[in-house]
């Protein structure tokens, strides 16, 4: 322990303690909500050119943690001969197809054939904290229709092994014109009576930071300032 002359610790010593503590509240504030329908089930096709060219699933926006961050689809190419070509997308849901303008677009895609090892491959796009509106749904998908080429490329995506029931597997067989996704209602797998099919898919959230959040992240990048004017005197 770092004592002073007088036998108390030093300032520098409690500051450092008061930012670790300080940094400990703030993460909390800032605790990450999952949304997951893990583990994985079969496999759902087709994915890409000419067939489903769009394939989503729609969700609920929690009611705290309404900025999203990241989602997730998994996808296994089938070389048939091209690979699948596409970008990810965030908009609005209105019960039966996409609503308003696209939120989020990444940039273009492309299957791999799992780094040439085959089968399923992980994909995450990082959405930068979208704030969207809670308790409204939104559909997360991904679209090969601006990216055709005339040749044929095609995979899988996994179903969900677990119900999630803020949202279902949603699809179009859209082909090229992108505009048809706000425009007709898009497709979901119906059996057991309800709409009940998933993809496997992680989504993550945040909050925004609540004021209390802010006023200690300001008073932490002081402590952080004043110690390193100490250490220049």
């Amino acid at each position: 322990m770092c004592i002073g002359r007088d036998g108390t610790m030093s300032s520098r010593r409690i500051c450092l303690m008061a930012l670790g503590l300080l940094l400990v509240i703030i993460g909390q504030a800032e605790a990450l909500v999952t949304i997951s329908t893990l583990p994985r089930g079969g496999t759902t096709t087709t994915f890409g050119e000419p067939d489903s060219a769009t394939y989503g699933q729609t969700v609920t926006v929690p009611a705290i943690d309404n900025q999203l961050n990241s989602f997730s689809f998994w996808l296994s190419d089938w070389q048939n001969p091209d690979f699948v070509d596409f970008a990810a997308y965030v908009m609005q849901w209105d019960g039966t197809k996409a609503a308003g303008s696209v939120l989020w677009q990444s940039a273009p895609q492309s299957t791999t054939n799992n780094g040439g090892a085959g089968g399923f491959e992980l994909f995450t796009f990082n959405t930068g904290r979208l704030e969207l509106v809670s308790g409204e749904q939104y559909v997360l998908f991904i679209s090969a229709s601006e990216f055709f080429d005339l040749s044929t490329g095609q995979a899988s995506t996994y179903s969900a092994s677990v119900d999630y029931t803020g949202g279902n597997f949603v699809y179009m067989n859209n082909g090229s014109d992108f505009s048809l996704l706000t425009t007709n209602s898009w497709s979901d797998v119906f059996y057991g009576g309800c709409h009940n099919s998933d993809l496997a898919f992680e989504a993550t959230f945040s909050s925004i930071p609540a004021p209390s959040a802010i006023l200690l992240g300001g008073i932490g990048a002081s402590l952080v300032t004043w110690l390193r004017r100490r250490r220049t005197l």
